[in-house]
């Protein structure tokens, strides 16, 4: 559409009834072969990883290995976490983080957040921040752009906003602006764990 473009709230209430829907169409197919699950809720690293991503940034607020997996809300507040959440000291690149943060993704969200052209957390001054013996510390507020989606069997949706603050040595920055985002999510079975399967920016 050229001119201007829907409000963020606007693209919520589009973009997430639609999203939702699609994927729990998908979920929900048919198959004439045993059930195999998708969507566990913690994807190990791939071994061999080159990324020294496993290190914990000295930023990261929270422990992914206590997240409540069977609440779709602090699964998505925790990847947001996770998805900004850099360490120059540890790191090479924000790609860094977005590997960190596949543990709590689908099998093929994981796939593309481990690929270099996949989905990454807000860009910053590398470099800068590199040279301060920079990192990060996150902000994530979850709603904001009106109710939810009523969660269905096997997906949910959450608007999210990230804001990434940058810190290093004799030197801090302004945090950069909220990134809104639609966060997908999905699920086996009612009660079991929800894992982040989709990301769309709303900006």
């Amino acid at each position: 559409m050229i001119g201007q473009q829907p409000s963020p709230t606007k693209w919520w209430r589009i973009i997430a009834a639609a999203t939702v829907a699609a994927i729990a169409t998908t979920a929900s197919g048919c198959s004439t072969g045993p059930h195999t699950s998708t969507a566990p809720s913690v994807v190990p690293s791939s071994p061999g990883s080159t990324t020294s991503s496993e290190s914990s940034p000295r930023g990261l607020s929270v422990d992914v290995g206590s997240v409540k997996t069977t609440d779709a809300d602090a699964v998505a507040a925790v990847f947001g976490v996770l998805l900004g959440s850099y360490d120059c000291r540890s790191d090479r690149s924000i790609r860094d983080a977005a590997v960190r943060a596949a543990v709590l993704a689908t099998p093929q969200l994981a796939k593309q957040l481990r690929s270099e052209e996949g989905p990454k957390g807000p860009v910053v001054h590398w470099s800068l921040m590199a040279s301060h013996d920079g990192y990060t510390t996150v902000r994530t507020r979850l709603g904001g752009l009106g109710p939810n989606p009523p969660d269905q069997l096997r997906t949910a949706a959450r608007a999210l906003s990230i804001t990434v603050e940058p810190h290093g040595t004799a030197w801090h920055a302004a945090a950069l602006a909220p990134q809104p985002l639609l966060v997908t999510l999905h699920r086996e079975a009612r009660g079991g764990p929800w894992a982040v399967a989709q990301l769309k920016s709303l900006n």
